[in-house]
């Protein structure tokens, strides 16, 4: 089994996030975001998978939520 790791600025661009809520959310205990992986000595990704079950889980509690109205 192979994993992609993405890194900072193609997080950014899949979530539609900004660099300061992903840092917020990594920061967030409670936050559910994906933790990045250390790559090196100063840099980190994230593994790819775990970002697209985080959208999916995103848009399914959004879903779940609009029923409501």
């Amino acid at each position: 089994m192979t994993h992609k790791i993405l890194r900072f600025p193609q997080v950014i661009a899949i979530t539609g996030l900004p660099r300061s809520t992903i840092y917020a959310k990594l920061a967030d205990d409670n936050d559910n975001f994906p933790r990045p992986i250390q790559l090196g000595a100063r840099s980190v990704g994230f593994v790819a998978r775990e970002i697209d079950d985080y959208i999916a889980q995103q848009i399914e509690m959004s879903r779940v939520e609009g029923t409501d109205e």
